[in-house]
């Protein structure tokens, strides 16, 4: 008897998804990859001009040698003093892009704010309109009903659209 065709286009479709996953993971570390060396090669970059830079002082007065070597590297005389002083604060870190691994804001809601979201939303069921308006009238936060609902996504809280559950009264 022979086999079914369904298991080999399972085969087929499980191989696929596979290639597709590892193919994000490569892009993902290619680009990682990619972001690091441009940082290495402005770090390099940066490093001849305070080179440049210290080399044009021991022989002329500090603004000519600035302003000698801005003009050389196309940027401002502010930024060869800047990466000098980084350079001589630092070292060869100072000199790299200011580029932060997670790439994002740091969050600007307490944790005694976003569990007072969750309280009020597990307890009273109200929405996030409701929610925000209260923080706001209560002077207890100024945050958006958008950031509210983005706190029940991130925390798994169910959100009903069809049916709400509060109570008409506020907070006492």
């Amino acid at each position: 008897m022979r086999k079914r065709n369904t298991s080999r286009t399972w085969r087929e479709i499980v191989r696929r998804r596979r290639d597709q996953k590892a193919a994000e993971q490569s892009k993902h570390r290619s680009r990682r990859r990619d972001r690091r060396r441009q940082a290495f090669a402005t770090m390099k970059w940066r490093l001849r001009a305070v080179r440049d830079y210290r080399a044009r002082r021991a022989n002329c007065p500090e603004y000519v040698a600035a302003k000698q070597t801005a003009l050389r590297f196309g940027v401002s005389v502010s930024s060869v003093r800047r990466w000098e002083k980084n350079y001589r604060d630092h070292g060869k870190r100072g000199l790299l892009l200011k580029v932060s691994d997670k790439g994002g804001r740091k969050p600007k809601i307490s944790f005694e704010i976003v569990s007072f979201v969750v309280l009020l939303r597990t307890l009273c069921g109200w929405g996030a309109i409701r929610i925000a308006a209260e923080l706001v009238n209560k002077g207890i936060a100024q945050i958006s009903h958008t950031t509210v609902h983005r706190l029940f996504k991130k925390y798994h809280l169910p959100t009903r659209t069809y049916r709400p559950q509060g109570e008409s009264n506020g907070i006492n």
